[in-house]
């Protein structure tokens, strides 16, 4: 009973942690690809979006990138193809942050 007790304890605070983080993601302006809202966007521009301060992607992002509909299509070493109603995005992982730049 307590074992069982300390299981749900541990998956309430982990679906705290899981909606508090990665729950709210906002869309970047390279074609709405989403990001987590506690990223900072260092650099804008029409076709790219630099971020940092944010410690690398980890499942739970990505698995967020494909509840908003984005199907990876390809991966090469840090950067992941991403694909969606026509527009591709290239997502380029790097120790402090990330880069998201439209590959078309």
């Amino acid at each position: 009973m307590k074992s069982r007790r300390q299981l749900i304890k541990g998956g309430i605070i982990l679906l705290f942690f899981f909606v508090l983080v990665f729950g709210s993601l906002k869309h970047s302006t390279v074609h709405h690809f989403p990001v987590p809202i506690i990223a900072q966007v260092d650099k804008k521009y029409s076709d790219h979006e630099i971020s940092f301060n944010f410690i690398g992607i980890n499942t739970l992002y990505v698995e967020h990138v494909k509840l908003f509909g984005w199907k990876q299509v390809d991966q090469m070493g840090a950067m992941r193809i991403y694909e969606k109603d026509g527009h591709t995005v290239a997502l380029t992982t790097f120790k402090d942050g990330f880069y998201i730049e439209a590959n078309e």
